[in-house]
């Protein structure tokens, strides 16, 4: 509703002298600051601390207060707040009342009095308090000359309604109140209800907080902030929502003479032909030359061009007599009353005037639960609580109404108040309430408003992922996760979660990850925000991992057949011994790291002539098929080095040549004959591996060197071959350990 229609029922009661009082019933904390903190009531919400908000903690000074006596009010620094414990009196959410008396040192948006939900990030819309423009659905007044460079930082542009915006004098005290009756909020200063806000779904987390005066807690940037800079008298908190009554007749002393309407809601509609009483109360007496003109408004609410329709010369509460002229037509307008001594004016009075009579309003409906998220403005999801009402209506009045709902045409039986809930609405039903009224300005006997709703039908969302390569993983392979497809979900950020718990810091439609185990499961999960989708996080399918912890390297031993050193013309059949490669592996036979045509099975025989002397043959395999085996591609077999004796002479005595230590720990003396020349000397393990090659210049046929293994050596038995042109010496010896 247009707030104008909600500044009714304001009743002034005169207090003229300084022992003027409010009621005690429901006071629930009150600092007087007489020099203490304490709260006097005795419920012990005492101020326990003094929050720091920059360095340093100055001491608590009192000043003069509001009625001029010495220590009888607080100063508050920029750099201090006041908190009090939690008691359960503090859980207010439905009624509750907050006054102050306050002077400003400086005109900043600051914190008066405020009580915090469970601290969380979003704690900021969870609170009620009185506040000077703070952030968040904390109501109050701002006491600046231009709320725009309020409203642009500290308050959110949904909640400027709820705030009053005086001009405000850093050397005078203001006298502020806040209520709220689970309907209104009401903002009123010195005495005068400036703000009325309709507001019947506020809902305040209670938490186990203090209240915290003078300023606020930041749980974003971990701090205090928000500080009330001046003086503060008189601070009260109620459970209940004090009445205007109560409210203009404290403290009045203080503040200047001023004047307010006394209209009941039934004065605001005026008929045709009828003239009225307008109804005012002063805080004081006026001067006794003073003069109360009435005037009103054009119908934008404009007074640029007002009509005066009353004036009496008077200086205290009272009636005047008003006419609205024939001239003017039907419509809403404002009154004010203008005051001459002192110069003062009231705020405006809504009327709805009307030469004809009628009746005008419109039909609004509310959700206020919902089967689903994300319902479209203006439609409802199927399953949602909606409630209707009749709203804005003129010319009923507080006379006796009558209502009738009715569904498609049809009455619903029972449903004769100004409301109707229901929850089972269908696309394109029409709901319409006739109402009539005994209202002085009714015409016409009844009055139906309608509309038809639209209902949209409730959607579960679906969430679809898949694994590449797939879910038969071998340990440490990459994983991705990724989602295919979804289903009513229009939204890009997915919660990673694996088995129960654990969440990926990842908000992508993919994951990659490479560290998991056997049976852990993958899903994710995301909220919509699709047309009426069901509430909640959706999950996907979930992916059970088959994963394999162990891994294996292929093998293969080689050997030749008869051997590795052979005489020219004979055939060699090399044969290869195969581990861990899988059901399927790939196999290549390499000559001096070449490939050798064809020769692709366990077994190759190389034939008379192909081979010559110092080949190397060696082996390659590649697993292509089995899970969780190396695939290699470099040759992974031991290396046969191939020695083609043309002839043999010359040394053909063993003993000739002679070895010593044997056995020994790979340091030995090699000593007899030899041919002249260069001598090549090699020393391979029984598989064949060569393991030490050198070569020595002979003199005189006799040979006489030292041979020292590398300390890694393992013991064994090994060979070694001493060749010196077509002739060749072996024999055979022994590293211990």
């Amino acid at each position: 509703m247009p707030c104008r229609y909600l500044l009714l029922g304001l009743s002034l009661l005169l207090a003229l002298n300084t022992n003027a009082q409010l009621d005690t019933a429901g006071l629930i904390a009150h600092w007087t600051f007489d020099s203490t903190k304490a709260d006097v009531t005795g419920n012990g919400h005492n101020i326990v601390t003094a929050y720091k908000y920059q360095s340093g903690t100055p001491p608590s000074v009192y000043v003069s207060g509001a009625n001029g006596s010495n220590n009888t009010a607080l100063q508050f620094y920029s750099n201090t707040i006041s908190a009090t414990y939690y008691s359960n009196m503090l859980a207010l959410d439905s009624n509750f009342s907050i006054t102050a008396l306050l002077r400003f040192d400086t005109l900043s948006p600051a914190i008066i009095l405020e009580k915090r939900g469970t601290i969380s990030i979003n704690d900021q819309y969870n609170a009620y308090g009185l506040s000077a423009g703070h952030l968040g659905q904390s109501f109050g007044f701002i006491p600046e000359s231009d709320i725009n460079l309020v409203a642009n930082y500290y308050v959110k542009t949904q909640h400027l309604p709820y705030y009053y915006t005086p001009g405000i004098n850093t050397s005078e005290w203001s006298f502020v109140v806040m209520t709220y009756d689970n309907k209104y909020f009401k903002i009123y200063h010195n005495g005068s209800l400036k703000s009325a806000i309709y507001s019947p779904d506020a809902d305040f987390t209670s938490g186990n907080q203090g209240l915290y005066i003078g300023g606020t807690y930041n749980v974003w940037y971990i701090q205090y902030y928000l500080p009330f800079m001046g003086a503060m008298d008189d601070l009260r908190l109620y459970n209940r929502a004090l009445p205007d009554s109560e409210i203009v007749t404290y403290p009045f002393e203080f503040f200047d003479t001023t004047v307010v309407w006394n209209m009941p809601a039934s004065d605001s509609v005026i008929c045709s032909g009828n003239k009225f009483d307008a109804k005012y109360l002063t805080s004081k007496n006026f001067r006794s030359t003073n003069t109360f003109t009435i005037q009103l408004s054009d119908t934008n609410g404009n007074f640029n061009n007002p009509i005066t329709i009353g004036s009496a010369t008077s200086n205290t509460s009272g009636n005047i007599n008003c006419t609205i002229p024939t001239s003017v037509g039907s419509g809403n307008y404002l009154v004010r009353i203008i005051a001459t001594a002192p110069v003062d004016t009231s705020y405006e009075f809504s009327i709805n005037y009307k030469p004809s009579k009628h009746i005008n309003g419109q039909l609004r409906g509310y959700t206020v639960t919902s089967a689903s998220y994300n319902n479209a403005a203006g439609r409802y999801c199927e399953g949602d609580s909606v409630i209707f009402t009749v709203d804005s209506l003129k010319g009923v009045g507080t006379f006796p109404s009558a209502f009738q709902w009715q569904m498609n045409s049809k009455n619903i039986l029972g449903a004769t108040a100004p409301e109707y809930s229901t929850d089972s609405l269908q696309n394109n039903d029409t709901i319409a309430c006739v109402v009539s009224s005994g209202h002085q300005c009714w015409y016409g006997a009844k009055d139906t408003f309608a509309t038809v709703v639209g209902v949209d039908s409730v959607v579960n969302p679906v969430i679809n992922i898949s694994v590449y390569p797939n879910d038969s993983l071998c340990l440490g392979d990459t994983a991705i996760f990724y989602v295919t497809s979804t289903l009513h979900l229009a939204s890009n950020r997915f919660n990673w979660r694996k088995n129960s718990g654990g969440s990926y810091n990842t908000y992508d439609d993919s994951l990659i990850i490479n560290y998991y185990g056997h049976s852990d499961t993958i899903f994710c999960m995301a909220s919509s925000n699709v047309t009426c989708a069901v509430k909640g996080q959706h999950t996907s399918n979930k992916i059970v991992l088959d994963v394999d912890s162990t891994r294996y390297d292929p093998k293969a031993n080689i050997t030749a057949s008869p051997g590795t050193i052979v005489p020219k013309g004979i055939d060699v059949t090399f044969t290869a011994q195969l581990s861990d490669t899988g059901g399927n592996p790939s196999i290549q036979w390499l000559r001096n790291g070449t490939i050798i045509p064809g020769a692709v099975a366990t077994t190759f025989k190389a034939t008379s002539g192909f081979l010559s002397s110092a080949d190397q043959i060696s082996l390659r395999i590649e697993n292509t098929t089995s899970r969780c085996f190396t695939t290699s591609s470099v040759d992974t077999s031991n290396i046969l080095t191939i020695t083609i004796n043309n002839s043999i002479s010359n040394i053909t005595d063993p003993s000739a040549l002679s070895l010593y230590p044997n056995p020994n720990r790979g340091t030995f003396t090699l000593k007899g004959d030899a041919g002249n020349g260069i001598n090549t000397i090699t020393i391979q393990n029984v598989v064949g591996q060569m393991i030490h090659t050198e070569q020595i210049d002979v003199h005189d046929n006799k040979l006489n060197t030292q041979i020292a293994l590398p300390a890694t050596t393992p013991p064994g038995i090994y060979i070694f071959k001493v060749s010196s042109g077509y002739n060749t010496r072996t024999q055979r010896f022994i590293i211990e350990d």
